[in-house]
């Protein structure tokens, strides 16, 4: 079983959009919604980064830093399995999540 989980971040986005309708002008609302979608974005990063094959130990090592983890996707393209051609067959409602 993976350690990150795409699904995971769908639901962390759905709580973030449940939020965000109810009311945007209180300040509580507003962070929980910017913290949601930055751990999804954290979530998603790194389960593409293991789906094609970067060990969970070295993803681990870089914490919650997206700056690290976007680097580490930039580098992906010299793997075997294109990290392009993995993020086309994820779908999130109407958008395809592409890198």
């Amino acid at each position: 079983m993976a350690e990150y989980n795409i699904g995971f971040s769908k639901k962390l986005i759905e709580a973030a959009c449940a939020v965000a309708a109810e009311d945007l002008s209180d300040l509580d609302a507003v962070r929980t919604v910017l913290y949601l979608s930055s751990l999804a974005s954290e979530i998603t990063l790194k389960a593409l980064l293991e789906k094609v094959g970067i060990p969970v130990k070295d993803i681990k090592s870089r914490g919650h830093s997206l700056s690290k983890l976007l680097t580490d996707i930039g580098k992906v393209r010299s793997r075997p399995k294109s990290l392009l051609v993995l993020a086309l067959g994820f779908k999130w409602g109407r958008a395809t999540i592409m890198v």
